[in-house]
């Protein structure tokens, strides 16, 4: 079952900054392949988040809120 995802403007402005950072310190290749991968982790989301467990928050805000860990090492992010 497709589900809706929402990009709330914050998130979507970190991704930009997240990105903006990354062509500035690493290259912008690298920051072209971290803002694909990321955009492709969230497009996920809609067909594969049962796949995920359940976050922390969601008996709090009483949605079917999954989360999903992109990243490594220190630089992990946290999709909701």
């Amino acid at each position: 079952m497709a589900l809706t995802v929402i990009l709330d403007p914050e998130a979507y402005d970190d991704t930009l900054r997240i990105t903006g950072f990354i062509s500035r310190r690493v290259s912008p290749v690298s920051a072209a392949r971290w803002k694909n991968q990321i955009e492709s982790a969230i497009a996920r989301l809609e067909s594969e988040a049962s796949q995920w467990a359940e976050a922390e928050e969601a008996a709090n805000v009483g949605i079917d809120l999954r989360v999903l860990l992109h990243g490594r090492g220190r630089h992990v992010y946290r999709i909701l």
